[in-house]
């Protein structure tokens, strides 16, 4: 499967004169090829090992979805270790595609300028980026993370 394109929307502050905004803003990104996706995953598997196991016992299988306000608690948890240089390191592999689009411009949404005082909106870009690119191993419908364990090993609300 080639790599995609794919758009989303988040509120985020921008600069309108002298004043600071919030405004439903459109991204664009890329999806990652194999091995950098590989590499990504595994990282995040390895800073936020807890807070994803949360995520994933979150999956509800009817509707095939997990909890976004827990996808969220667990990247902020990745952000909690942010002393680390590795996820500085691994944010910016993340959000390395992403562009921001308002004032029909193009911005590249780079950690250190972009959302610089704009935490809110790099958890909501950083929700997308994960799930846009991980939801099928992490979901899967059978074939995903999910459907490699056995029954009787999935949470009681992933049962069901």
């Amino acid at each position: 499967m080639a790599r995609r394109q794919y758009e989303f929307h988040v509120k985020t502050l921008i600069t309108r004169g002298e004043e600071r905004v919030l405004e439903e803003i459109r991204y664009t990104a890329n999806t990652f090829k194999g091995s950098k996706g590989i590499s990504c995953l595994t990282r995040l598997v390895k800073l936020g090992g807890p807070a994803f196991e949360q995520v994933i016992s979150s999956y509800d299988s009817k509707s095939q979805t997990v909890d976004t306000e827990l996808l969220g608690a667990a990247l902020t948890s990745l952000l909690a270790e942010i002393e680390s240089g590795k996820v500085v390191n691994l944010i910016n592999d993340l959000l390395e595609s992403v562009e921001g689009w308002y004032d029909d411009k193009r911005h590249s949404a780079d950690l250190d300028n972009y959302f610089s005082d704009n935490y809110g909106a790099l958890i909501g870009v950083l929700i997308k980026v994960v799930m846009e690119n991980y939801g099928s191993f992490i979901q899967g419908g059978g074939s995903g993370l999910l459907g490699l364990l056995p029954t009787g090993l999935l949470p009681k609300s992933a049962e069901e």
